[in-house]
């Protein structure tokens, strides 16, 4: 079931919840969005064998999280 951003956000002005709240909550889920998307697209097969046929090693992003060229 989906739910419109729209409504999700009058919902939760009903419940009284701070705008801070909100906005941060709707941040959070998005960046869970993206990091379900980029896990899937890390174990697909194809990009697999273009990994091993390349001879590429993947990026390890959570060492360069650090790094003040990545941008967060």
């Amino acid at each position: 079931m989906k739910i419109k951003k729209s409504k999700l956000i009058e919902g939760f002005r009903s419940q009284r919840l701070s705008e801070r709240f909100i906005e941060k909550f709707l941040k959070f889920i998005k960046k869970q969005g993206k990091e379900t998307e980029l896990e899937r697209a890390t174990q697909d097969p194809e990009y697999q064998k273009i990994l091993k046929k390349y001879n590429i090693k993947p990026v390890d992003w959570e060492s360069t999280k650090d790094d003040p060229w990545f941008d967060r």
